[in-house]
């Protein structure tokens, strides 16, 4: 009966800490790879957008104003101003028909432990 209470204790405990998007600010969020891609990781902070383009399409916006279109953006992040950090791979092999910025490939993201969205521009 205690191994079963302790065992109980400790399952809520751990799903206690995971809530939010992804698991919530400060917790990575690791993406299987949909592509054998093996080229440079980049490192991208921005803001999440939803444009209003061919249908509706998520991009991750940077304080620079460079929109990158990642193939692979995880449902509990699809937020708009949701401030995130991601780790990418540039996708050269393949095309979206939004045409808004680079095609990114996600290998982890992240919400932004600051939270402060990355400026509009």
């Amino acid at each position: 009966m205690r191994v079963a209470m302790l065992l109980a204790a400790l399952t809520l405990a751990a799903c206690a800490g995971g809530g939010g998007a992804g698991g919530g600010a400060g917790r990575w969020t690791e993406l299987e790879p949909e592509s054998g891609n093996d080229g440079e990781v980049m490192e991208i902070a921005g803001t999440v957008h939803r444009l209003d383009v061919e249908g509706g399409v998520f991009v991750i916006e940077n304080s620079e104003g460079t929109r990158f279109n990642p193939t692979n953006l995880p449902d509990a992040f699809r937020t708009e101003g949701m401030a995130v950090e991601a780790q990418a791979r540039r996708r050269d092999d393949v095309m979206s028909i939004g045409m808004v910025g680079p095609m990114v490939e996600l290998l982890r993201i992240r919400q932004r432990a600051d939270g402060e969205p990355a400026p509009r521009r």
